[in-house]
């Protein structure tokens, strides 16, 4: 097994793949995840760089508002939350439809979101890398 996908594979566990949908982080956790209907309404936005996880530490969303990204309020059900991301920056597939990247407008990797719709779950977390 690759070290990309010894590290997914991690992720994945971290994220609670074979548990419940409460992943505790402490008092740096922000917000928990719940399941949302609009399951391909959500990808796309998420993948078209319109939203990202709710589901993130605090310091990763400072470190990302520190950078531009703008965070709008997300309801209580939603695991996405609507952002603008600065400019260049976009979020990038990988070949597990579960992974994606978030790059910025010099192509280095400055995330990586976990995504699994309702349809399977529904979660969604970003990590600094």
């Amino acid at each position: 097994m690759s070290e990309e996908d010894k590290k997914k594979d991690k992720f994945r566990e971290d994220v609670g793949r074979k548990s419940n949908y409460n992943l505790d982080y402490g008092e740096d956790s922000v917000v928990d995840m719940s399941v949302h209907d609009h399951d391909d309404d959500y990808h796309e936005d998420l993948v078209s760089g319109k939203s990202l996880p709710i589901k993130m530490k605090d310091r990763a969303r400072m470190e990302l508002e520190d950078s531009g990204v703008v965070f709008y309020e997300a309801g209580e059900e939603d695991i996405l939350q609507k952002v603008d991301l600065p400019e260049g920056w976009k979020i990038n597939k990988t070949e597990n439809p579960e992974f994606h990247e978030l790059v910025d407008d010099i192509g280095e990797k400055r995330a990586t979101i976990f995504y699994r719709g309702p349809k399977e779950e529904g979660k969604a977390e970003l990590k600094i890398d």
